[in-house]
């Protein structure tokens, strides 16, 4: 039987006394599931006690049901792909020449030791000298790189700092004029390509949301070719929170659909004022929630035989829309 399907019911007989021991009786016990959950009650049972072992000739002793329910299940620590691993002991892998270069020159001070190839070590030394630091820089061959970077295409260089230096929506809200926010996205590299975009558009920041999306990580670092060091990134932990937030400092925030009712093509939306853009997810688009709180859906128009674009693609567009609003009245 499969102990991970909690309504699969196991084919249970009479249930026989032995000599000297109290007929069993049925009992609540944790089903299998997911690690972490509570423990769910089977169908068609009723509490019993648990018999301890005991040696021939001598009575058992009855364990009672408040123990056995004082018996927690045991959790599991399952990282899930992508995500940054929170804790005391936690690090976060950058890797590539670009994404490193940006690291040491913004934030010298994060990095907690760089492996690279032996012929890379004087050049890295001398950019963390001008950045006013001195990093410890480790060599590595690149079996060694491969491994410290999870596969990923380093370029004879990683680099392992202890957090990512998120900023906080207070901060920029009231001097900001483009922000753009990604409701839980799953790819990171869709989520790199976005905040390149956002830099090369003049965005002043990007909300991302903490849970059920990727944060930053290596692969979102090198997709953004090093520019998630180059502007501000906000993670909350309540999207429909954060907009309430920017619609008190007088932003209006329009959200992306391709097929939801009544939206403005995005040419024809006036981004004149101070704006926040919506971008949902791959396969699921904003959530209903989230749209709940925009104040306009914006859509870009496609030719029929194209179902819709890729996030990272569609955000761009709507991006430069609104860049070329800040271009004319600058």
């Amino acid at each position: 039987m499969n102990p991970y399907k909690p309504d699969q019911k196991r084919e249970s007989g009479p249930v026989r006394a032995s000599a000297g021991r109290k007929p069993l009786q049925k009992r609540t016990k944790p089903v299998g599931g997911r690690a972490g959950t509570k423990p769910v009650r089977a169908r068609n049972t009723e509490l019993r006690s648990r018999t301890a072992p005991a040696p021939r000739g001598q009575k058992p002793e009855q364990i009672s049901t408040s123990e056995i329910r004082s018996q927690k299940p045991t959790r599991l620590n399952i990282i899930k792909p992508g995500r940054i691993v929170r804790g005391e002991d936690a690090e976060i892998l950058l890797y590539g020449k670009h994404v490193v270069k940006q690291l040491i020159k913004v934030y010298p001070k994060l990095v907690r030791y760089i492996l690279c190839r032996p012929e890379l070590v004087d050049e890295y030394r001398l950019i963390g000298k001008d950045a006013g630091t001195h990093c410890p820089i480790h060599t590595g061959e690149d079996p060694d790189l491969d491994k410290r970077s999870r596969g990923g295409f380093h370029q004879g260089v990683v680099a392992v700092i202890a957090k990512y230096p998120y900023a906080s929506l207070s901060d920029i809200a009231d001097s900001a004029q483009r922000i753009l926010i990604l409701d839980q996205l799953q790819d990171p590299q869709n989520v790199g390509a976005l905040i390149r975009s956002a830099n090369a558009f003049s965005f002043d920041a990007v909300i991302l949301c903490e849970h059920e999306q990727v944060g930053i990580t290596g692969t979102v670092a090198r997709a953004s070719v090093g520019t998630v060091f180059q502007m501000p990134i906000i993670q909350v932990t309540n999207i429909s929170k954060a907009i309430d937030t920017l619609k008190e400092r007088r932003f209006w925030v329009v959200g992306l659909s391709g097929d939801a009712p009544g939206a403005v093509p995005v040419g024809q939306y006036d981004f004149s004022d101070k704006t926040a853009i919506v971008v949902g997810s791959e396969g699921d688009g904003i959530r209903t929630g989230v749209e709940k709180h925009c104040d306009t859906m914006i859509s870009i128009p496609i030719a029929e035989s194209v179902e819709s674009l890729n996030a990272s693609v569609a955000g761009a567009i709507a991006m430069y829309e609104a860049s070329k609003v800040l271009k004319i009245s600058e």
